[in-house]
């Protein structure tokens, strides 16, 4: 989050800080194009970018899925075809990074980079 954002505290037991005016971030209104995933792994020392197989893919998000009640059948398995239907159409990649403040600003180079990167390869096929 940039660093000029006027924010609040969301409660007096967390760190965290929620954004005043949401109008200062940038949204839309109108669909866009959804051309990867980044899901976040395990702590490293230094920042890297991998492919994940689908597989792979299926069980991180449902891993991040958050759900209020895992007894309704019909949710759970409506979830999981979504779910399969993202990891099949859109590529996913594990984020491994340094869990500081300080590096999210390299962390988010890195993805911006990843993705140039891979849009330059697929333009000159």
């Amino acid at each position: 989050m940039p660093q000029n954002l006027p924010t609040r505290n969301v409660a007096s037991y967390t760190v965290k800080r929620r954004v005043v005016n949401t109008k200062l971030l940038p949204r839309t209104n109108e669909p866009v194009l959804l051309r990867r995933l980044y899901v976040l792994t395990e702590e490293a020392g230094c920042i890297s970018i991998e492919n994940i197989s689908t597989g792979r893919s299926m069980i991180s998000l449902v891993e991040f899925a958050y759900n209020l009640d895992i007894t309704d059948r019909c949710f759970l398995r409506q979830q999981f075809e979504t779910i399969h239907q993202v990891t099949k159409d859109i590529p996913v990649y594990a984020i491994h990074f340094p869990r500081e403040y300080s590096t999210l600003p390299a962390v988010r180079e890195a993805i911006l980079q990843h993705l140039y990167e891979d849009q330059d390869i697929d333009a000159a096929r």
